[in-house]
């Protein structure tokens, strides 16, 4: 029972990831795309390959997060408030 809590937890934070990005993308290059300061695709290749290498070459704020910012509860029952936590996107977003 608990390790298809884990295996849930990690598709509905994927899933979130995956539906966050594009909305993340659009607020990163949109003062430079209507400034012109850039050209759409290249703002696009920027934010691309940036948030690709911010996942990978820090982990400084969730380690911070994790060393007791908020004491999480362990086991069964942290599993399940994580998933009851996390948002449902709507249909039109």
């Amino acid at each position: 029972m608990e390790f298809a809590l884990v295996i849930a937890v990690v598709v509905i934070a994927l899933a979130f990831d995956y539906t966050n990005g594009f909305h993340d993308a659009a607020n990163a290059i949109a003062t430079s795309v209507s400034t012109r300061a850039l050209t759409p695709r290249v703002a696009l290749l920027m934010a691309a390959v940036m948030n690709f290498l911010g996942a990978f070459l820090g982990t400084e704020v969730a380690s911070t997060v994790g060393k007791g910012i908020i004491s999480a509860p362990s086991g069964h029952h942290g599993l399940v408030i994580v998933v009851d936590a996390s948002p449902v996107p709507s249909p039109g977003t």
